[in-house]
């Protein structure tokens, strides 16, 4: 299922340095270009979600703050954490692992949607 942001806060005219999707969630790369955040072993910590699909070279917009609906099976109240194995994506159990980021990127607000609302910069492992 499509992952819907619903925003609070957005900045705009930011560039992408690969392709994202709606509600995939972004962080910035060392050249300020804004990637898919995956957490295996990088320090790229989540700062906002896709507004919308963007292509490399796009410029485009980010929610800082946002509820992200689309999901299915979350438990209401849940953290979640920047995902080690989907780019992008979300998971619900505590990241482990030496080199990898523990990032808290929101809370479950539903089964279907979560609060994104996210640590700053998160802690490797």
């Amino acid at each position: 299922m499509a992952k819907t942001p619903t925003t609070c806060l957005t900045i705009s005219d930011v560039p992408f340095g690969e392709e994202v999707t709606a509600g995939e969630l972004v962080g910035w790369s060392n050249n300020q270009l804004v990637l898919a955040c995956g957490a295996l072993g990088t320090t790229i910590a989540a700062a906002g979600v896709a507004a919308a699909a963007y292509k490399s070279g796009d410029r485009g917009a980010i929610h800082l703050v946002a509820e992200i609906s689309g999901f299915a099976g979350l438990d209401a109240g849940a953290t979640q954490y920047l995902s080690l194995d989907t780019p992008g994506g979300i998971q619900s159990a505590l990241p482990a692992g030496a080199g990898n980021l523990k990032q808290v990127v929101g809370y479950a607000a539903a089964p279907d949607r979560i609060a994104f609302i996210p640590e700053v910069g998160g802690t490797v492992l």
